[in-house]
């Protein structure tokens, strides 16, 4: 009896690692494989001009694309296809994000401006009143380095500007609608 036991034992133990070791290879082979198509499918590069993201409407929230200066950017649109916001890069390739209202006016810059920009090379900031004029702007300049503050009228003219000279010392500026100095310091 005890014999038959045995035998039934090792036939069991056998039949078991058998059927084990088929449905595991059909797991981690099929794990395997998938990787293995995973990491080949990594190396399809995908091209395209455009890519939209929709919504379950089809209304278009965000967009990566180029623009025809050769400006590339990330677009975000609010629920009536507004453009709202704008992470991008310039004809220059430098770097700015802007945030626009409702009528399609930008009314926030912030970015990084090439030499040949008015902000000379530096960091800025540009908040922008109704109209699309500047109303307030932040900026440093590169060459020689140095901060700078300017208010500016409805018709995006300067009437006041702040800023510290390449040695610290602060210089002040105001100009009439006219364009004309009125005052300074030092």
């Amino acid at each position: 009896m005890m014999a038959k036991q045995l035998s039934l034992i090792l036939v069991f133990a056998l039949l078991g690692g058998l059927i084990g070791g088929v449905i595991s290879s059909q797991f981690f082979i099929k794990q395997t494989l998938f990787i293995q198509k995973t990491r080949a499918q990594d190396k399809i590069i995908k091209k395209a001009h455009e890519f939209r993201l929709i919504d379950k409407t089809q209304r278009v929230r965000a967009l990566l694309g180029l623009g025809p200066k050769g400006t590339v950017a990330l677009c975000f649109f609010d629920q009536k296809e507004r453009n709202r916001a704008t992470l991008g890069l310039g004809p220059s390739g430098d770097p700015e994000i802007k945030f626009i209202d409702t009528e399609g006016k930008e009314v926030v810059s912030l970015g990084f401006a090439g030499e040949g920009s008015l902000f000379k090379g530096g960091p800025f900031l540009v908040l922008e009143g109704k109209g699309g004029n500047p109303s307030v702007t932040l900026w440093v300049h590169n060459e020689p380095p140095r901060p700078m503050f300017m208010f500016t009228d409805s018709n995006g003219n300067p009437r006041a500007l702040f800023e510290l000279s390449p040695d610290g010392s602060p210089k002040i500026g105001f100009k009439d609608k006219n364009k004309k100095l009125i005052w300074k310091a030092p």
